[in-house]
């Protein structure tokens, strides 16, 4: 049996034929429906992520900024006559007016169990004589990791400001949306199988590190509190401002021990620093006079070295002056600051008064422990 189809009819058909293809299209577009993120009609699809995304090769933990991993070396010089009629304010207001209690009070919270203290009483002209403690601690700080954290999830762009109504730039349209969509999914899929990962690392190498060094810290620190207390209750005040060089330039003598200490120790740490409490008034003629005859060959006192300072960061603490801007204090502050840089400190030289010292001291201190 022939099919015979004459041009007539075809000729009819054809056109309805288009006509249909457009109908179905049309309403396709028209029945889309609105997801809240794309204007009505343009739907876009979200596959399903692939679930099989696994830990990277070389998947590693980010390693925190400062905890405990700035060693620091003090050396503290005081003068247990520096208060005067004025006092040491403590962070819980309480004001103490005796520098060998502040002192003693104050070394453990200004020391972790990787740094080195020594502490000096000025009036002495020698380095026996003088230092109270010279205590270290000799502990390798373990690395430490960030505890992971789940990625900031990836959210689709914003719709374009306005969607083609038909056509070929509306299908385009949806597929764009269709195909950033699924990469979405897929790179928050991967970031919340890296940050099951670095949890998983973290709790088998990381966790157990940190909870012992917790502890470890604690001894420690009760190790150099108790080695400091013991220090101040072992010293002899015997001999104490034996001459007027002492009683007006021992501070001179303090420096000449802290360089002792910076010499051998300063390279090992990441800081040196060097804390003075002391009304810093000086002789000076006296003073010139002894240094210049210790300092070109005739020697006085044995133990009396030029002071070299090593880039230390120099906290000068002058309890007795209730204003610390008052101008007897403010020349003595303007002389020992260029005596400190000429001994080769750090240019940033501080100087308090009484005035929530506590506070200030513990926030230098804090500023890179965690």
């Amino acid at each position: 049996m022939n099919l015979i189809i004459s041009k007539d009819k075809v000729k009819f058909t054809f056109p309805f034929f288009i006509l249909f293809i457009l109908l179905v299209f049309l309403l396709s577009s028209c029945n889309g429906k609105d997801n809240g993120t794309w204007p009505p009609g343009v739907t876009p699809h979200s596959p399903t992520p692939s679930l099989t995304a696994t830990c990277p090769p070389n998947i590693q933990l980010s390693t925190p900024e400062g905890w405990d991993t700035n060693r620091r070396l003090t050396v503290i010089l005081f003068n247990p006559d520096a208060v005067g009629d004025q006092y040491f304010e403590m962070a819980n207001g309480e004001k103490v007016t005796d520098v060998y209690t502040f002192v003693k009070g104050i070394i453990p919270k200004l020391l972790g169990p990787s740094d080195h203290i020594a502490v000096f009483h000025l009036g002495f002209d020698s380095y026996e004589m003088a230092r109270i403690s010279n205590i270290g601690s000799y502990l390798d700080i373990p690395q430490f990791y960030n505890t992971p954290a789940p990625y900031i999830t990836v959210t689709p762009l914003p719709p374009p400001e306005k969607t083609p109504e038909a056509g070929m730039l509306r299908v385009q349209a949806t597929n764009e949306a269709r195909i950033y969509q699924t990469q979405v999914a897929q790179v928050n899929a991967e970031n919340e199988a890296v940050y099951n990962c670095q949890t998983v690392l973290w709790n088998a190498t990381a966790a157990a590190d940190a909870a012992a060094w917790e502890v470890t810290k604690v001894a420690e620190n009760t190790k150099i509190e108790n080695e400091t207390i013991q220090g101040f209750d072992d010293f002899s005040i015997e001999a104490i401002y034996s001459t007027d060089e002492l009683k007006h330039g021992g501070l001179y003598f303090g420096l000449s021990f802290a360089t002792t200490i910076l010499d051998a120790r300063c390279e090992e740490y990441d800081e040196c620093s060097v804390i003075i409490i002391d009304d810093l008034s000086t002789w000076v003629d006296n003073i010139q006079e002894l240094l210049d005859q210790e300092f070109q060959g005739t020697v006085v006192y044995p133990d009396l070295q030029y002071p070299n300072l090593h880039g230390a960061k120099i906290y000068t603490i002058m309890p007795n002056c209730g204003d610390i801007d008052q101008p007897n204090c403010k020349s003595d502050q303007d002389f020992w600051r260029d005596e400190f840089i000429a001994f080769g400190a750090n240019p940033d030289v501080t100087f308090w008064n009484g005035k929530r010292i506590e506070v200030r001291l513990l926030q230098e201190y804090q500023k890179n422990r965690r």
